[in-house]
């Protein structure tokens, strides 16, 4: 193979390289932005807000069964005013929640779900407002007596239950499994791809080393400029790309598992905290339904926290012993409770993380206690006092362990919700006009080789055009050498006579 036919091989080669290399880097940022756009700004946000439109949902029906539960009375520590108070903020939290998960979303099923949802919400509020209002002109009745407007908070309860809370979780499912789905999908190609270019890159730059070591043993140059300047534009390339791309891909694992499954896990508790709180209204209003609101009030302090063959009676307790051993507790060990708080503290992960999760778990110990000792008032006929005190804010009250747990809820969710954000737009802001720059600079190391290769293959075409140099024409038989004797051949061969000149020829001598 000739020199110039190598040479353009060589530059073929190197360009190979390059856009595979480049073509790789492309999918595997497309992969990783995919990731971290429905993670930080899809269906990520989506799950928070459809589990706080859950909360808002369950606040609601707590505050209506509390408004009706207080009724005209005015020596407990909470009044009916604050429940009806309490029900606008849940009301507009609830309309921020549905804006929040209705922006964006995706699939017409969701969509339906949601549609569906506001209009059921309408009904409920219709149904709330009938059962304040006749409620309020009852006022005479005393408070332990049944209120005239139960069959209509009946048919509220009926309806939260039935299908608002199972449609808003519906949202917050649907939204969780595209982020499940999506992260499997895009981290696996990312990292895949990432792979691929430890493979690609350092491909590439051999290829533009091994073309210098050709050039200059055939040509005889030490140094190609244009080939050590795409070498060190491939080198930038392979430095940059790759090293943006498997960072991504880290914020991308960083948001979702270390982040965002924390924030699953907490949004939901506190949606499900929020559930609980109204099964224990719901428990001193309604006495016929008592028992069906303490059995749904045990089942979700076992969605919050489990244990193994505990029942109510003696939850509180267990509660107490495993706070204890939880100082200690390392990263990914079992603690000794299942549920959403055991969830996350397999999974803690932040700095300040811990101490705000087990501040919630205090706080959802001390919350349990109060129940017992609301149950226990009911028990001895204390109805009213049970009452004053799961309704009352005041220190040492039912509510007031209550509002402190969501509080420290909402404390530890906005330690992940900031490193969530955090990671997601940092792997973003990682693979921002990357893009742009490896393809510029693929060109450019392209070219580079080109002008270096073709300054060569210039020399190559000016030496073939070049005269050729005259030589001298060799005989054809050639005699013996000058100043060598003849050989035996030429002495033992009979020379012939030479021929007479005719005498006329020869001029006469004067």
């Amino acid at each position: 193979m000739t020199t110039p036919v190598s040479l353009r091989l060589l530059v073929a080669g190197v360009v190979v390289t390059l856009v595979a290399y480049l073509g790789v880097l492309l999918a595997a940022i497309s992969a990783a932005d995919d990731g971290l756009r429905t993670v930080g700004a899809g269906a990520g946000p989506r799950v928070v807000s459809a589990n706080a439109l859950h909360g808002a949902l369950s606040g609601m029906d707590a505050e209506l069964a509390n408004t009706v539960l207080v009724g005209d009375e005015r020596g407990l520590g909470f009044a009916r005013e604050q429940a009806a108070a309490n029900y606008a903020a849940e009301r507009k939290a609830l309309g921020d929640a549905i804006e929040e998960t209705g922006a964006g979303i995706e699939g017409d099923e969701a969509r339906r779900t949601l549609a569906d949802l506001v209009d059921k919400v309408g009904l409920y509020d219709n149904l709330a407002g009938q059962a304040t209002l006749l409620d309020r002109q009852s006022d005479a009745r005393a408070l332990t007596d049944a209120s005239p407007a139960l069959p209509l908070l009946r048919q509220a309860a009926d309806l939260m239950r039935d299908t608002l809370l199972p449609e808003a979780d519906r949202l917050s499912a649907a939204n969780a499994g595209a982020v499940e789905a999506t992260y499997r999908d895009t981290y696996g190609r990312a990292r895949d791809l990432g792979g691929w270019l430890l493979a690609l890159g350092p491909g590439a730059i051999g290829v533009l080393l091994c073309g210098q070591a050709f050039v200059a043993v055939r040509t005889r140059r030490v140094v190609n400029p244009g080939m050590l300047i795409a070498t060190v534009l491939a080198v930038a390339l392979v430095w940059t790309g790759t090293g943006a791309t498997l960072a991504a891909a880290e914020h991308l694992r960083t948001a979702k598992k270390d982040a965002f499954d924390s924030v699953l896990e907490l949004t939901r508790a506190r949606a499900v905290a929020t559930d609980a709180n109204r099964d224990e209204s719901r428990f001193l209003l309604d006495r016929a339904r008592a028992t069906d609101a303490e059995r749904a009030f045990e089942a979700k302090s076992r969605e919050l926290a489990g244990f193994d063959g505990v029942r109510l009676d003696g939850y509180a307790e267990a509660l107490r012993s495993a706070i204890t051993g939880l100082p200690g507790l390392a990263k990914g060990a079992t603690p000794p409770f299942d549920g959403r708080f055991g969830r996350e503290f397999r999974n803690i992960t932040f700095a300040g993380e811990r101490a705000a999760a087990e501040d919630a778990l205090r706080w959802y110990t001390r919350y349990q206690d109060y129940d017992r000792q609301l149950r226990t008032m009911v028990t001895r006929g204390d109805l009213r006092g049970a009452i004053d005190f799961a309704t009352s804010h005041r220190e040492n009250n039912s509510n007031w362990a209550f509002d402190h747990l969501i509080e420290s809820l909402e404390a530890v969710t906005a330690i992940n919700r900031t490193h969530m954000d955090a990671e997601a737009n940092a792997g973003r802001d990682a693979l921002a006009d990357l893009g742009l720059i490896a393809t510029l600079l693929v060109l450019a190391a392209a070219g580079a080789t080109w002008a270096g290769v073709r300054t060569r293959l210039v020399e190559y075409r000016a030496g073939e055009a070049a005269p050729a140099r005259i030589r001298p024409r060799r005989p054809t038989h050639p005699g013996p050498p000058p100043g060598r004797p003849p050989g035996p051949a030429t002495l033992d061969r009979p020379r012939p006579a030479p021929e007479p000149v005719p005498a006329a020829a020869v001029p006469a001598r004067r």
